[in-house]
C-alpha cells in the first residue's frame, strides 16, 4: 500500500481521492523529525504553514520516500538541492 504523508490538513474531497485510489493517507504533522512516520512514507504532499523544513537531514530519514510534491505556492520548505541529489530507495 502506498502511504501519503500530509503534514497539514487538506480538504476532506482531496484526502478521500487519495483513499479511493489506494492510498494510506497520514493527516498531520509528525511532532518531530524523529517522528517513524518518515521512514514509512511512499510520498510526501508539502505546503501549506506546517513550519515543517524538508532538508537533507529529514529527507535522508524518508527511506522509502519516491516523491515531494507541493500543494501550495512555492517550494521553500523544500531543500531543492537535497532532494534533487539524493537517491531515494
Amino acid at each position: 500500500m502506498f502511504q501519503v504523508l500530509i503534514p497539514r490538513v487538506i480538504s476532506g474531497s482531496g484526502a478521500a481521492f487519495l483513499k479511493g485510489c489506494g492510498c494510506q493517507v497520514e493527516l498531520g504533522e509528525p511532532v518531530s523529525t524523529d517522528s517513524p512516520v518518515l521512514e514509512q512514507c511512499d510520498a510526501i504532499l508539502a505546503g501549506g504553514v506546517s513550519g515543517l523544513r524538508y532538508d537533507e537531514a529529514l529527507l535522508k530519514r524518508c527511506r522509502k520516500l519516491k516523491i515531494i510534491a507541493c500543494f501550495s505556492v512555492g517550494t521553500e520548505m523544500i531543500d531543492l538541492q537535497a532532494a534533487s541529489r539524493w537517491e531515494f530507495m
